[in-house]
């Protein structure tokens, strides 16, 4: 994942925030999730969501916030065009 992330903030990034942070839930999970690079716990529920198409966990959008973290340029794209 640290090979997706960008050193500063980029074009549309809030914009894929809210969008990961939108999605149709699908799942809530009772385990406390951990950031995968500093070991702190993330203060939220995991939720499984999904668009119809792709399926993710809502601590995606704590990754693109806090690390920029750009996503797989065909769900960006979607995102970002949609």
């Amino acid at each position: 994942m640290r090979d997706f992330f960008s050193d500063a903030p980029y074009e549309g990034q809030e914009k894929v925030y809210y969008y990961l942070t939108h999605g149709k839930e699908d799942m809530v999970s009772e385990e406390i999730p951990k950031d995968v690079f500093s070991g702190k716990s993330i203060r939220m529920e995991k939720i499984g969501m999904n668009d119809g198409e792709y399926t993710w966990f809502n601590t995606l959008a704590y990754y693109v916030r806090r690390y920029n973290l750009r996503l797989p340029e065909e769900f960006e794209k979607k995102i970002l065009e949609g």
